[in-house]
């Protein structure tokens, strides 16, 4: 009995949360050195996953068009696209009355805070947005893939037991669909 392929796009998808999941719990179980941070090892690990990826699903040309480094420019949308994102819960907040603006920010923020959030939303990209995405494409339209990453970026958020997922499961959602929809649209992690 030969299996449709959208299924094992379906499979594909779950079997990369998996994977991803793995890599996480791994890293944060072994003993390493102080002098080398977990998400860098998980970054490192999820860039081996994909390019792994690449080989088994043959996407040579995917990767030569997604990961251009002229592509670069796109970083900064990416910036605004998850600012916004960020922001926009606390706006609807600010809009409802349920939050009152105080016209203040607290940014205290050092370089190397900066360059670990960058470092793990580098592997959230590689993880959630990878080129197993453009194998599941050849089968799922976009916006199909959108919705099934948003659900997935939500659910492994629930596995958080400090998340709150009727607080944050909608923005959760929404941040994994809209940023599928980016990849697609822009062509880019």
């Amino acid at each position: 009995m030969k299996i449709r392929q959208p299924i094992i796009a379906y499979l594909v998808i779950i079997l990369h949360v998996f994977v991803g999941l793995f890599i996480l719990i791994s890293t944060k179980k072994l003993p390493l050195p102080t002098w080398i941070n977990s998400s860098v090892v998980v970054l490192v690990l999820l860039a081996i996953v994909n390019l792994i990826g690449i080989s088994i699903f043959k996407l040579k040309t995917e990767f030569l068009e997604y990961w251009r480094l002229r592509k670069i420019g796109y970083l900064f949308v990416g910036m605004f696209g998850g600012t916004a994102i960020g922001l926009f819960p606390e706006l609807l907040s600010v809009i409802a009355g349920n939050e009152e603006y105080n016209g203040q920010f607290n940014v205290n923020l050092s370089i190397s805070a900066i360059l670990i959030t960058l470092v793990i939303v580098a592997w959230e990209e590689l993880w959630f947005r990878g080129m197993f995405l453009n194998y599941c494409h050849r089968f799922l339209s976009p916006m199909h893939l959108s919705i099934i990453i948003g659900v997935l970026f939500m659910a492994v958020h629930a596995l958080n037991p400090e998340m709150n997922l009727l607080v944050s499961g909608p923005g959760l959602f929404f941040a994994g669909a809209f940023l599928t929809i980016l990849y697609f649209a822009f062509r880019t992690i």
